[in-house]
């Protein structure tokens, strides 16, 4: 069954953050925090790193 616009039921949402320099992470997204960090879930650990697909600036 297909979910109705705006109802995801449990879907899970990947979300790929970066750890330091060259370390990236595609986990279960978890929550955003105010500093735009992104909190992911692997098994029962937590991983909190930036969005892999923000852009840095110069």
């Amino acid at each position: 069954m297909i979910p109705a616009c705006g109802d995801l039921g449990n879907l899970a949402v990947l979300v790929t953050v970066v750890l330091g320099s060259s370390v990236y992470i595609q986990g279960v997204f978890v929550r955003r925090h105010e500093n735009g960090m992104v909190t992911v879930r692997i098994g029962d650990r937590l991983f909190t790193g930036r969005p892999a697909n923000t852009e840095i600036a110069a």
